[in-house]
């Protein structure tokens, strides 16, 4: 792992996707297609990889609260009449956490799976989530 002052390249690699790509989203197809593909892509990597002592996960978060994800729900929203924050309370009631996730989380966890203690974690779909994938 590169901490800064090493040669040593980052053993590690993770992608960022959305559990969309495992539960499948409603309206999105496409969105959710594409999100299956880069979880099936992250565990090949992490197979080819695995000798090298490089891991490869995708953290797959919830909808997570910036101002991308706002204008997303204020556009989707508007196609089922409701307002942006209308669309979003809607959204935030299926979360057994009733919250949104934040960027600080998915940072933490991307952060974790950089350290020594996470090397075993290899070929996984992290779902950030509050609860809403179980399975």
């Amino acid at each position: 792992m590169n901490r800064g002052c090493s040669p040593k390249p980052a053993q590690w690699h993770s992608s960022y996707r959305s559990i969309a790509g495992q539960a499948g989203a409603a309206y999105n197809s496409a969105y959710s297609a594409s999100k299956a593909a880069v979880i099936g892509f992250t565990k090949a990597v992490a197979l080819e990889v695995a000798k090298l002592g490089i891991t490869s996960n995708a953290i797959c978060p919830w909808h997570v609260d910036t101002e991308l994800m706002r204008e997303a729900m204020a556009a989707r929203g508007a196609i089922f009449g409701n307002s942006a924050e209308e669309y979003i309370t809607k959204i935030v009631t299926t979360n057994p956490q009733r919250r949104l996730i934040t960027a600080a989380e998915v940072a933490g966890l991307a952060l974790f799976l950089t350290l020594p203690e996470a090397r075993g974690i290899n070929g996984q779909s992290l779902n950030q989530c509050g609860g809403v994938v179980t399975a």
